[in-house]
């Protein structure tokens, strides 16, 4: 299939099922370029994997999701020229992990395989000071935005003066940051 760009809303698939709906059709687009997946159910790590292996021309991916109730195992290998990334969650006040089915795990392992330079994480509660730390190491990095994320905490911010190639921040209304968060980067003088 020659399909470059693919927006699908509101769908629901069946991540312990067979392999197909959603995850057949990323095998099949192999010159896909923009993804835009907006509140389509239980999209899981595995479908991110076989995102990586097929679609290999891979540019921008935008998630909006909701969380699910799936799990994947460690030992997961993204490989792929994605470089901007977007996950935006919402209808959650809060959840304990691994309510949802594409995890920090996931997430930070997707970051140091692929040549991400933008992520975007709105309302992503499973997101916490330690994939702050797991990120900062990622090599490719340099836009930052963090919105609704309550789970960083001032912590967290002393991991963002490690980021090598960070030059663009967004941070708002991530409610765990306070003037000491703030302070850790202004005396890190990496601004």
């Amino acid at each position: 299939m020659n399909l470059e760009d693919l927006r699908l809303a509101r769908l629901i698939t069946e991540p312990e099922g067979p392999e197909i709906g959603l995850r057949f059709l990323l095998r099949k687009c192999k010159a896909l370029e923009r993804l835009c997946l907006e509140y389509v159910n239980d999209v899981i790590d595995k479908d991110m994997i076989v995102l990586s292996q097929s679609c290999k021309n891979l540019k921008s991916i935008s998630l909006w999701m909701i969380p699910g109730l799936y799990h994947e195992p460690d030992g997961i290998v993204f490989r792929t020229g994605l470089t901007d990334v977007e996950l935006a969650f919402t209808g959650v006040d809060h959840w304990e992990p691994p309510e949802i089915g594409f995890t920090q795990e996931g997430l930070v392992k997707l970051m140091h395989y692929c040549p991400i330079r933008t992520l975007t994480l709105n309302g992503a509660l499973f997101f916490n000071d330690k994939g702050m730390k797991g990120l900062s190491s990622a090599p490719f990095l340099e836009i930052l935005s963090l919105v609704d994320c309550n789970e960083i905490t001032d912590y967290g911010m002393c991991f963002l003066v490690q980021y090598p190639c960070l030059t663009d921040l967004k941070l708002q209304h991530c409610p765990g940051l306070t003037d000491v968060g703030i302070d850790e980067l202004v005396h890190a003088q990496k601004l």
